[in-house]
């Protein structure tokens, strides 16, 4: 498994999963919501990945944050639809 598959499982595990749907549900009704608040939710992802001790460069992690969260919430829809 590489560090982007693990980053998935962590975003799809608690406490992150609660965070994924939310952002799930948001983006579901407001197509803007990712890149209206890329910032926080940048930081975010960036946070539940360190806490579960993901060791990577803050600078690869601030650059795929916002595509590791997207890919979480695309496996979010397929394992609940």
């Amino acid at each position: 498994m590489n560090t982007n598959d693990k980053a998935i499982v962590i975003l799809l595990s608690k406490p992150a999963l609660d965070f994924v749907r939310e952002v799930r549900r948001k983006v579901d009704t407001d197509s803007t919501y990712l890149d209206s608040h890329m910032q926080e939710l940048r930081e975010k992802v960036k946070t539940y990945l360190m806490d579960a001790g993901l060791l990577w460069d803050n600078d690869i992690l601030t650059r795929e944050a916002i595509p590791m969260l997207t890919e979480a919430i695309m496996q979010l829809r397929l394992i609940e639809k």
